[in-house]
């Protein structure tokens, strides 16, 4: 037989390791483990009774388009029309979708390392080429780095806010200054705000789209941390009215737009009482508390400001690299991380956990790290 793309056969795999045994105490998920919220559930059901499921219906699609223009407006100060909006069937679609509207073959994508790798995925199934650039692990980038990188094929420049793994949060003049180094080397911002709403601190969730007068920034949500519905694969990208455009193309060209249910359910998750999300909120607040009181300032190289995600610094411990380390961790005290080696160059030397935990499991898994790094 003729071969596969061979694009897509040399893509690296995705995800975490292997799944964990049953004792496990495992903090290395990137989803949180609280259960879906009672009146999302609900109206899943409700729409799978009252739906009929065999036909095409937009009116789901277009209550859900307001409940999302009512969201980026109060949550992230950003006012937009409807032809700005892209629902779709989750964020890492979006994110696809976004790119195969920017990118020809050939084009190159700045994706930040450490980061999710996954961006560079993305890219490479465009026929993109992803160039890693540096970030702080105060989720800045590294301009230097950039101005080195950047050439005429370059295109498009990945950033995320809250980072994933350090949970760093870009402040409003940082935000600016990824736009101006945008608007001065003619790229367009693709901005990762999967986790927008989970901030730990007052105000709007800003992102790069707040400081945009050019319609360059395309910003891409998901319901998956936000609202503890990572099954439900329901997202939007935002985007000026030219690429939402291209973007809603693409997805009808390949995919087709999130399912009845999951507009319901996105519908009642934006429009019910805020309670279950603040409580969720104020539980990975609590986690992270929980983490830096058991284990010591100096291997917290940062404090998460959003998502819910922490790293650990393990380079005192002396093993070569996150993966030794992860192996030895979990065969001598059955607990399960992240081994910052996902996330690419400059994370060798972490561990990232997850605070989407019950409090139980948070606190014996981190007073075992403590025991096993014997600090």
């Amino acid at each position: 037989m003729k071969p596969l793309s061979r694009t897509r056969s040399l893509l690296a795999p995705g995800g975490l390791p292997s799944p964990p045994l049953e004792s496990l105490l495992d903090i290395s998920n990137d989803y949180s483990l609280f259960t879906v919220p009672g009146p999302v559930a609900d109206a899943i059901v409700w729409a799978a009774r009252s739906t009929d499921l065999g036909r095409h219906n937009t009116g789901g699609g277009r209550f859900l388009l307001h409940a999302v223009q009512h969201k980026l407006n109060g949550v992230n100060d950003l006012e937009v029309g409807e032809d700005s909006i892209v629902l779709t069937g989750g964020g890492g679609v979006s994110l696809s979708y976004a790119l195969g509207a920017l990118c020809d073959p050939g084009d190159e994508v700045l994706v930040p390392t450490p980061g999710w790798q996954g961006f560079a995925r993305l890219a490479a199934a465009w026929g993109a080429q992803p160039v890693p650039y540096r970030v702080g692990l105060d989720g800045v980038p590294d301009y230097e780095d950039l101005e080195a990188l950047v050439e005429h094929d370059t295109k498009v420049l990945v950033v995320a806010n809250p980072q994933n793994p350090t949970g760093a949060v870009l402040g409003a003049d940082q935000l600016q200054s990824v736009v101006d180094f945008a608007r001065e080397h003619d790229l367009y911002v693709l901005s990762d705000e999967a986790s927008d709403m989970v901030r730990f601190h007052p105000g709007p969730a800003l992102g790069p789209a707040r400081f945009d007068t050019e319609g360059r920034v395309i910003t891409v949500y998901s319901f998956a941390r936000t609202h503890a519905l990572a099954g439900l694969r329901l997202g939007y990208a935002v985007a000026a009215p030219p690429i939402a455009d291209v973007i809603g193309r693409v997805q009808a060209a390949t995919y087709g737009g999130p399912s009845a249910l999951a507009l319901a359910a996105g519908l009642a998750a934006l429009t019910m009482d805020r309670t279950a999300i603040t409580s969720m909120i104020e539980a990975y607040q609590l986690h992270r508390d929980i983490v830096a009181a058991n284990l010591p300032a100096e291997v917290l190289p940062v404090q998460p400001m959003g998502g819910y995600f922490m790293v650990v610094d393990i380079s005192s411990a002396g093993y070569p690299d996150a993966d030794a380390f992860v192996a030895e961790l979990l065969a001598a005290q059955s607990v399960k991380v992240a081994p910052g080696t996902l996330f690419g160059e400059g994370a060798s030397q972490l561990i990232r956990l997850t605070l989407a935990v019950r409090e139980r499991t948070i606190g014996q898994a981190v007073g075992r790290i403590a025991a096993f790094m014997g600090i």
